[in-house]
C-alpha cells in the first residue's frame, strides 16, 4: 500500500552498489514500515475485512444478473438475496470504522491524512462506492434501452404526426363549415343534418347463448309452454249445474219479503225463553289465607 512517491523517498531502492552500508538501509527501511503497520493495525484488518464484503457483494450480484438463476433448486435464490442484504449492511458500519481511525489518525500526524498506493483513504472509499452506483445505472439503462428495441404488439414505430394522431384518435379529416345568415334554408338544413356515418343507432344486444348453439331465450321460453301445458292437464273439472236449482236473486228476493219470521229484526224484538240445560257457574277465586 505504499505510494509511488513514499517509494522514490527511499533513493537507495535501486542502487547497484551493493554493500553492508545498503543492506543496513534497507533494513532499516523495512523496520520503519513494520512499525507503521503494527501502529495501524486495526485500520489494515479493517479495510482487509470491507474488501473480502466487498468482493463478495459483487459476486453475489454478478449470480443475480445470470440467465440460468431460476434453474436453481434449494432455496438458493432466497439464500443469496438474505446474504446480500447482510453484507450491503456491512459496508457502510465497516467504512465508517475507518474513517473514525482515518481521522485519528490525521490528527496524530499534524494534519497528515492515511494514505493508500499515495492517495487519502477516505477518497479511496468514496470512489469504491461511486463507481459501484455508476455500475448499476449503467446496467439498468441498458436493460431499458433493449426492453425499448423490442417491439410490442400494438405498439407502433412511426411517429405520430398531426394527421396520424387524428386517425389514431378517431378523429374527423373533413372541414366543417360555418353557417352564414345568408344560406338558404336547404342548405342549412344540410349543413345540420348529422352524417350517416356519424348516427348513433341503439345496440344489437344478443342473447347469451349456451352450450348446443341454442339461445337462452328459446330455452326458457319452451319451459314456460311445458309448465303452461301441465297446468291445464292437471286442472280440475267443474261440473255443470242443472237448470233447476238457478235460482235468480230476484225470485230469492221476492220469496224473503213474503216471509215475515225470516228477518234479523224478529230476532232481537221476540221473546227468548231460558235454556232447558242452566250454564255451568263461573268459578271464583279464593282468598288467600
Amino acid at each position: 500500500m505504499v505510494g509511488e512517491e513514499e517509494r522514490k523517498q527511499f533513493s537507495f531502492f535501486e542502487d547497484d552498489l551493493y554493500t553492508e552500508d545498503l543492506l543496513s538501509l534497507h533494513d532499516m527501511e523495512l523496520n520503519k514500515w513494520k512499525k507503521f503497520y503494527n501502529q495501524n493495525c486495526a485500520i489494515f484488518k479493517l479495510l482487509n475485512k470491507r474488501n473480502e464484503v466487498w468482493q463478495k457483494l459483487q459476486e453475489l450480484e454478478k449470480a443475480a444478473a445470470a440467465p440460468d438463476r431460476y434453474k436453481n433448486r434449494g432455496g438458493k435464490l432466497l439464500k443469496e438475496e438474505k446474504e446480500r442484504n447482510v453484507l450491503t449492511k456491512q459496508i457502510p458500519k465497516l467504512e465508517e470504522q475507518i474513517r473514525e481511525l482515518a481521522y485519528n489518525y490525521a490528527l496524530e500526524h499534524n494534519g497528515r491524512p492515511f494514505t493508500i498506493h499515495g492517495e487519502p483513504l477516505e477518497t479511496v472509499l468514496d470512489r469504491s462506492t461511486e463507481n459501484r452506483e455508476n455500475d448499476r445505472k449503467l446496467k439498468l439503462s441498458a436493460r431499458k434501452q433493449q426492453r425499448d428495441k423490442t417491439v410490442t404488439p400494438g405498439r407502433s414505430l412511426m411517429p405520430l404526426t398531426p394527421r396520424n394522431r387524428s386517425n389514431a384518435l378517431g378523429g374527423s379529416t373533413c372541414k366543417r363549415k360555418i353557417i352564414t345568415p345568408s344560406m338558404s334554408a336547404t342548405k342549412r338544413s344540410k349543413y345540420l343534418q348529422v352524417p350517416s356515418g356519424l348516427r348513433t343507432a341503439p345496440p344489437n344486444i344478443t342473447c347469451g347463448k349456451v352450450a348446443g348453439g341454442r339461445s337462452r331465450y328459446s330455452l326458457e321460453k319452451k319451459k314456460r309452454e311445458k309448465t303452461r301445458r301441465s297446468k291445464s292437464l292437471t286442472k280440475p273439472t267443474i261440473e255443470a249445474v242443472p237448470k233447476s236449482l238457478n235460482v235468480t236473486y230476484d225470485k230469492f228476493k221476492e220469496e224473503m219479503s213474503t216471509k215475515e219470521t225470516c228477518r234479523s229484526t224478529d230476532i232481537f224484538t221476540a221473546n227468548i225463553s231460558p235454556l232447558a240445560v242452566p250454564l255451568p257457574p263461573t268459578p271464583r277465586a279464593r282468598p288467600r289465607v
